[in-house]
C-alpha cells in the first residue's frame, strides 16, 4: 500500500489539448487552426451545474431544472483556452458581448457539439462508471 503522500498535490495536472473545432478557420496554408482546450475539474463542473440549474414551481411543486443549453455553453466556455472567448476585439468582430453568444456566431451547431464532446472526453466525462469498471476488468 502506498503512503498518503501519493495523494498530495503535485505539479502534474491534465494538460491542455489542441483541437481543430472548425475547418472554416485556417492559417495561410489552409490548415485548420487549432483551438486549445482544457479538461474541466470538479469545481468547474459544479459551477457549470449551479449556473445552469434553476428552481421552478412553488411549494411542494418546486423542482430543480437544468437548462441544457446553458450547461453546454458553460462546458465549452470554461473548456476553451484559445481563442480567448473573453477578448473584446474578437467579440466585437462578431457583434456580440458574451462568450456564449460568440460561440453561437463562430461555430455551426455540429462544430459546437463536437467541441463540447471533446472537452467532456478529455475531462473524463464521456463514459459511465459502468464503462470504466468494465474496461478495468478486461
Amino acid at each position: 500500500m502506498t503512503g498518503l503522500k501519493s495523494f498530495f498535490k503535485n505539479k502534474s495536472s491534465p494538460e491542455p489539448v489542441e483541437y481543430a473545432a472548425s475547418n472554416r478557420f485556417t492559417d495561410e496554408e489552409g490548415n485548420p487552426l487549432k483551438w486549445v482546450i482544457r479538461p474541466l475539474n470538479s469545481e468547474d463542473y459544479d459551477n457549470i451545474i449551479e449556473g445552469s440549474t434553476k428552481a421552478i414551481g412553488k411549494g411542494r411543486e418546486r423542482a430543480m431544472k437544468t437548462d441544457i443549453n446553458a450547461f453546454s455553453k458553460g462546458v465549452v466556455t470554461r473548456g476553451v483556452i484559445h481563442p480567448n472567448l473573453l477578448d473584446a476585439e474578437l467579440q466585437n468582430s462578431y457583434g456580440v458581448h458574451t462568450p456564449g453568444d460568440l460561440l453561437n456566431k463562430m461555430l455551426t451547431a455540429g462544430e459546437f457539439i463536437k467541441l463540447q464532446q471533446k472537452i467532456l472526453e478529455i475531462s473524463g466525462l464521456d463514459t459511465t462508471i459502468e464503462d470504466d469498471i468494465e474496461e478495468a476488468e478486461n
